[in-house]
């Protein structure tokens, strides 16, 4: 696992805001599977550890897709391409070392056609267009229809975004073939009309145990595995009750409204959301004067140019970190609150300030606890992992 630079942070903060995805296709291919389940699917730890991935078979092909709860997009690197949830594909030059989804192996894979609702008009291919800012890249390509399964769950029919052009930095990406977007509908970037998520279409396709999937992204101290699970809730994992908070999700994210942060014994009360984005970025993003006072107890601590982004020596101990989210509180141990950078001795921290009303909890987060997704209040539930 390589160290993090202050770039990388950086970059993954970018991510954050720049990356939402679209979501799968209204065309379930007239699949109805009613039998109840429940399935755990392996997760790899991933990428500088801020990334995890998971095994998805689109038809009859394998790939190993990012699990993004910030976007609403299944995307595979196709010989096409996407980022918030695509795949690449073999229509993409050069796609770099990927696995490639191709839609034409797959039987009844085809593209989707807009059919406009009064049945006029003409007919046209649904598509998806994604530009990021931080590294001036863009993603497209077509949306076709396809059987998608999180490693053994029931194949639900639904869009599948197929890059055809990517921009270099995603093909340098190592270890991701696409994403598996598991964030609500209004995330999507499908257009003329958007598509849902592989959990929308799963639950209104099939019949869960419970309308939730969980991630347990950290269990190494415990011998465990890594692993997302659908349909169940395993309090075993859990280190004490389950907290509750509900999520606001008008704009597509899995989203906490009035979150409220301590340090040394002081809280802040904000009226900050904070987004729990699996896929997102390694900094935990939060108010600039939470930042400011967080780092006023690190000695040598100091803010660099980047505003907000803040630098120390490495022999300066954190403090603690404490999210106070729903009926819960959080806790982030000081050891997972920096990061290395290219100058010997100096650490950056990953808590860092922005302006705004919306930030995010990072991978810290769910390197720390077990975490609940609740499809049907919606509400996320957390506690520290065992």
């Amino acid at each position: 696992m390589k160290p993090f630079c202050l770039l990388d942070l950086l970059i993954a903060e970018f991510l954050v805001f720049q990356g939402v995805v679209a979501a799968p296709s209204r065309s379930d291919g007239g699949h109805q599977l009613q039998r109840r389940y429940d399935r755990a699917a392996l997760a790899t730890y991933e990428t500088a550890g801020s990334h995890w991935t998971t095994q998805v078979t689109i038809g009859t092909q394998t790939l190993n897709l990012l699990v993004d709860t910030g976007s609403a997009d299944l995307k595979a690197i196709n010989n096409l391409t996407s980022h918030y949830r695509w795949v690449f594909s073999p229509f993409i030059e050069d796609p770099g070392n990927h696995t490639l989804y191709d839609y034409t192996k797959s039987p009844g894979s085809q593209p989707i056609i807009d059919v406009p609702l009064n049945g006029d008009g003409p007919r046209t291919n649904e598509t998806f267009d994604i530009s990021y800012g931080f590294n001036n890249s863009r993603v497209q390509g077509i949306v076709v229809s396809d059987s998608v399964s999180v490693n053994g769950t029931p194949g639900v029919w639904m869009g599948v975004e197929v890059a055809t052009e990517v921009s270099q930095p995603w093909k340098d990406m190592k270890g991701i073939d696409g994403i598996l977007g598991l964030g609500f509908r209004d995330l999507n970037f499908v257009s003329p009309s958007k598509v849902y998520s592989f959990m929308e279409r799963l639950i209104g396709a099939t019949t869960p145990t419970l309308p939730v999937f969980t991630v347990d992204f950290d269990p190494k101290r415990s011998g465990g595995i890594p692993s997302i699970e659908v349909g169940k809730i395993d309090r075993r994992k859990a280190n004490g009750n389950l907290q509750h908070a509900p999520v606001n999700n008008k704009d597509g994210w899995w989203a906490v409204d009035d979150i409220a942060f301590e340090t040394q014994g002081e809280i802040f009360k904000t009226n900050q959301t904070m987004i729990f984005d699996t896929g997102g970025s390694s900094v935990i993003s939060v108010g600039v004067n939470v930042a400011k006072e967080y780092y006023n107890h690190t000695l040598g601590a100091h803010e660099t140019s980047e505003p907000g982004v803040y630098n120390f020596p490495c022999s300066s101990p954190l403090p603690d970190f404490t999210l106070h989210i729903g009926n819960g509180t959080a806790i982030y141990r000081a050891s997972l609150l920096s990061a290395n950078t290219s100058t010997s001795n100096v650490c950056a921290g990953v808590i860092i300030g922005s302006n705004g009303t919306m930030g995010n909890v990072g991978a810290a987060f769910f390197k720390g606890h077990y975490v609940v997704f609740d499809y049907q209040e919606p509400a996320i539930q957390y506690a520290p992992r065992l």
